[in-house]
This record gives structure tokens, sequence and C-alpha cells, in this order.
């Protein structure tokens, strides 16, 4: 419980200096970053790393999962918006058959 109050303050001040410094400020839940990663929206850890290896080449070394996780966030939210850019009713759907068919075509 403690963390948990600890981790809404900390986010609760990143959102009011992002605010103060008039920064745009976008959310994307977890369950999404997965699904567009790795096509499951309930993966792993591993399984996150191991998609992004299979997807962009990525190897963590002897990073810690947050690194790989940080690419995932990344990479999502920049998938997304690009879509969202080109299909604006539909993107988030487009993001997720592009991926499949991207892990497709790797097996």
């Amino acid at each position: 419980m403690r963390s948990a109050l600890t981790l809404g303050q900390v986010r609760g001040a990143f959102i009011s200096a992002a605010c103060r410094c008039e920064a745009n400020i976008a959310e994307i839940a977890s369950t999404s970053v997965k699904k567009i990663i790795s096509g499951n929206g309930h993966s792993g850890k591993e399984e996150i790393y191991l998609a992004l290896q299979a997807l962009l080449g990525f190897d963590k070394g002897k990073l810690p999962y947050d690194a790989s996780d940080a690419l995932a966030i990344a990479l999502s939210f920049s998938l997304m918006a690009a879509w969202e850019a080109k299909w604006p009713n539909n993107a988030f759907n487009y993001v997720t058959e592009f991926i499949k068919i991207s892990s497709k075509a790797e097996k």
C-alpha cells in the first residue's frame, strides 16, 4: 500500500511539473503496450523482451527488464501516434495487425 501511495505522489508531481512546462502528456495502458508489442495484453517481461528482440534485434545484455519495458512503451507510443495520424479512427487495430504480420514474417 505504501509503495502505491508513493508512486501516486511521484506520478502527480511529474504531471504537475510537465504541465507547468506546457509539455504534452500521454498515457498508454500496460495491456495496450503488451498487446502492441507481443500480440498478448497479458505478456510477461520475458515475452516482451523476446518480442522486441524479434522485431528490432534488441539485445538487453545485462540491462534489467525495465530497459525493455521502456523501449516497448516508446515503440508502442510511436506506432500508435504514427497510425493515428494516418488512420485516426482505428489506430490501435492497425498497429496490432502490423505487429501480427511482422511477427509471422520473422518465423
